[in-house]
């Protein structure tokens, strides 16, 4: 029996805890939150991210409302300086490698 497109089950979100968006020319950040709300179950327990190799200029505050991130993969992006967004404190366990 051939089951048409229209009679297929609908997709589950992933429960993953991962998001990779590396190499898209990505130039903001912004619509992050939207975008994981329409693909995870559970928006709110993103640990790791890599947005690697995209055009990403700053690092945004965005980033803020994950607040279960642990990794955070920027490399390859242009970067020029580390802004302090923790909090109004500045960030002194984050790092730049290039």
């Amino acid at each position: 029996m051939c089951v048409s497109d229209s009679q297929k089950k609908p997709r589950k979100r992933p429960t993953n805890t991962y998001l990779l968006l590396a190499s898209n020319a990505l130039s903001t950040l912004t619509p992050l939150p939207k975008v994981i709300d329409l693909f995870f179950i559970v928006p709110e327990k993103l640990q790791w991210l890599d947005v690697s190799n995209n055009h990403l200029t700053t690092i945004e505050p965005v980033l803020l409302q994950f607040t279960n991130l642990m990794m955070l993969y920027m490399h390859g992006n242009q970067v020029r300086a580390l802004k302090a967004h923790c909090t109004g404190r500045p960030c002194t366990k984050a790092t730049h490698r290039q």
